[in-house]
């Protein structure tokens, strides 16, 4: 059997060490960050979880009224 890498952007949620990594920032900002409340998280118990779809929001990835990215959402262009 081989693993394969999954795209971030199909699962539902990440760890925090996973959205620093994409954010370009350490392990311990992104706990900071996640802290604070500047990385928006699900908290489980003792664990911080960061909603994809917010990430991608965030990154402008996503429109945030329709949770589609940009294109996707635009109307097409007439000829």
């Amino acid at each position: 059997m081989t693993t394969e890498a999954v795209d971030w952007r199909s699962r539902p949620t990440i760890n925090v060490e996973e959205a620093g990594q994409i954010l370009g920032v350490g392990r311990s900002t992104a706990y900071t960050l996640a802290r604070n409340g500047q990385l928006p998280t699900l908290r489980l118990g003792r664990k911080f979880l960061v909603p994809t779809a917010t990430l991608r929001r965030m990154l402008g990835e996503m429109d945030r009224t329709t949770n589609q990215s940009p294109v996707a959402s635009q109307a097409p262009i007439p000829n």
